[in-house]
């Protein structure tokens, strides 16, 4: 539930930036201009609800794959080092968590990718929404389109998750105190530097994906 909750609530903040950052990497016109004018030009182009497309189907996507992975990341973690002695085995764990919950959850974030790129290059919304967008893709694509970029999804998951939890859990120990006693703001610039650290070295696999999406 932590996990699940804590997914929703990070995806819907971080929405806007999440769109920009799907518009670049699949290459248009809207982000030819840096990052700062893509802003610009999305709000112009569709207003301010344009930075929240796909959020609803990302949320029903992030709420099951983050308590997949939070819960599979312990239960794989306590089975293989039961006293935490061991950071390899945070990347092994984690790594394998997000395989599981990215195959899971996959057919979700396709339909996530093409709801943000609705309108783009296009004029008119090639889909309507969730539902509409499903049943599209089956009827024009066959249901394999649901895993287009699933080859890529795995292969970057494996440094993204990995060296997620890995990261956090090796700040954590660096505070030099018990996780019990960290402080909110602690916790909170440990999770921003694991996840940049991991999301680093995962970039690339993320962007062949989006393409593939």
């Amino acid at each position: 539930m932590a996990g699940g909750v804590a997914g929703v609530a990070s995806r819907t903040i971080t929405s806007p930036l999440d769109v920009v950052k799907i518009l670049a990497q699949v290459g248009t016109k809207e982000t030819k201009g840096g990052f700062f004018q893509s802003f610009s030009n999305i709000y112009a182009r569709e207003g301010l609800k344009a930075f929240w497309k796909g959020n609803g189907i990302a949320c029903l996507r992030l709420f099951p794959y983050n308590a997949i992975q939070f819960t599979a990341f312990n239960e794989i973690r306590s089975h293989i080092d039961p006293q935490n002695k061991y950071a390899p085995v945070d990347f092994i764990a984690g790594a394998t968590a997000g395989i599981i919950a990215t195959v899971i959850t996959y057919p979700l974030d396709m339909l996530k990718t093409r709801l943000t790129t609705n309108h783009v290059n296009k004029g008119a919304a090639h889909y309507k929404g969730i539902s509409d967008a499903f049943k599209t893709i089956v009827r024009q694509e066959g249901y394999l389109a649901l895993y287009k970029g699933l080859g890529a999804s795995v292969l970057g998951v494996i440094p993204f998750a990995g060296g997620t939890f890995m990261a956090y859990n090796f700040i954590k120990t660096a505070w030099g105190r018990p996780p019990s006693e960290l402080t909110f703001s602690e916790h909170f610039i440990g999770g921003c530097l694991a996840v940049a650290f991991a999301q680093t070295f995962s970039y690339p696999f993320d962007t062949l994906r989006k393409k593939l999406q």
